[in-house]
């Protein structure tokens, strides 16, 4: 049994362009997808959503829950495109994620031990405050920006792309290893990986995106290293009839919003008939390949 991880990144509207939570309300009718299709997701949630918003953790009582911070905040380089945002210091950081941390234990009634950073964008030195908080994996890499890597490993405490000595784990998020141009009238022309996440899966359908595990399922035989996949999406996808497609945003953010419920359903059900998938929340995932969390 191949693992899957889907993963839900649950947190404001579009970050960080609103404010607005509108995508939360969509999430009972996406727990239910996932009770009816047998799949059990990481659901990566702020700790803003825990404090202000603790409802919703009735509806993922059968679901893992992680963290993505307080306020989707950046705990890495600012990327080129997020024109707000600078990074925290280390203070800083350790307080937010302390705080964040509570708050969704005292929400989720159960204990916190995943990460992913917003934006994809964690250092080294966030994953050491996350290893004393005694946090077990991160999934905030990806596999594209680098070619690797393409197994679940600890990182060096001075690189987090290489093996190392670090209790934690590190989840990288699935992404085609192929690079080819991705031709879209609503994404950069600098795209050149495919992503396994909902955005791609609503801009290309799910044959691309079946293409695209063919190729990392080709490339994990070839490293042999276990295979497995990691999906990504936003609660904020799920929206049907997104307002903020009437804003000055890319197009790629609202692109058939509408379509999303069907799209996932549509991919689950093909992905089982051409793998023998075993959906796994991101801490299963980390038992079933054998990860030690152990200090090495």
């Amino acid at each position: 049994m191949i693992p899957f991880l889907v993963t839900v990144d649950t947190e404001q509207d579009v970050a960080p362009h609103f404010k607005t939570y509108l995508g939360l309300d969509y999430l009972p009718d996406l727990v239910t997808l996932f009770e009816e299709e047998e799949i059990q997701a990481t659901f990566f949630v702020t700790g803003k959503i825990g404090e202000e918003h603790p409802e919703i953790f009735e509806h993922l009582k059968m679901h893992e829950v992680g963290c993505h911070g307080l306020e989707h905040e950046l705990y890495g380089r600012k990327p080129p495109w997020l024109k707000e945002g600078l990074k925290l210091p280390v203070e800083e950081r350790e307080k937010r994620l302390k705080k964040a941390t509570h708050l969704l234990e005292e929400a989720a009634h159960s204990k916190v031990t995943g990460f992913r950073a917003p934006y994809f964008q964690i250092d080294e030195k966030t994953l050491d405050i996350l290893e004393q908080l005694g946090y077990a994996y991160d999934s905030s890499v990806y596999t594209y920006r680098y070619g690797w890597p393409f197994q679940i490993y600890h990182p060096a405490p001075d690189d987090r792309l290489a093996r190392g000595t670090m209790r934690i784990v590190e989840i990288p998020v699935s992404s085609d290893p192929f690079p080819e141009k991705i031709g879209h009238s609503t994404l950069p022309s600098s795209r050149r990986h495919f992503r396994l996440n909902l955005t791609f899966l609503r801009l290309f359908g799910v044959d691309k995106c079946i293409k695209a595990m063919e190729n990392i399922k080709a490339f994990q035989d070839f490293l042999r290293v276990p295979p497995f996949f990691v999906f990504w999406m936003h609660s904020w996808e799920l929206h049907p009839d997104p307002p903020w497609k009437q804003s000055p945003i890319p197009a790629y953010l609202y692109w058939n919003c509408y379509q999303s419920f069907e799209l996932l359903r549509t991919f689950f059900e093909e992905i089982k008939k051409r793998w023998k998938i075993c959906f796994l929340t991101a801490s299963d995932a980390v038992e079933e390949l054998g990860i030690n969390t152990a200090v090495l």
